[in-house]
């Protein structure tokens, strides 16, 4: 259950009008918002940090985002836009290359204790 806060800004919001709260849905991707109330586009908070792994989209398209002064992202939604998906992506690839490594370090040390035991 989320209690709100009396004066603390909503999750998604225009930044011209930000006691006006957007539809935001969260998962284990990141955030989807329905911006089709701002027909006119133009600067809006998702109340997110703004961490470089994650990609903003405009109705699947790529969208650039930068951090405000809270380090929530910012980004200049396109006018007509209906929806505006921030999705996180994580660095998989990395973790699978330190993962076989780590692996083929412990094969060898398993192969060179039975050797010299």
């Amino acid at each position: 259950r989320i209690l709100p806060v009396e004066g603390a800004s909503p999750l998604a919001f225009a930044e011209a009008n930000p006691a006006e709260p957007f539809p935001i849905t969260l998962d284990g991707h990141g955030a989807t918002v329905d911006v089709s109330g701002l027909p006119q586009g133009g600067p809006f908070i998702v109340n997110i940090l703004a961490w470089p792994r994650f990609k903003v989209y405009a109705d699947g398209k790529p969208i650039p985002f930068a951090p405000d002064d809270w380090g929530r992202m910012r980004v200049d939604v396109p006018p007509g836009a209906k929806t505006l998906d921030a999705a996180y992506l994580p660095p998989w690839k990395m973790g699978f290359i330190w993962m076989l490594g780590l692996a083929m370090f412990a094969i060898i040390c398993i192969i060179l204790l039975y050797r010299y035991q």
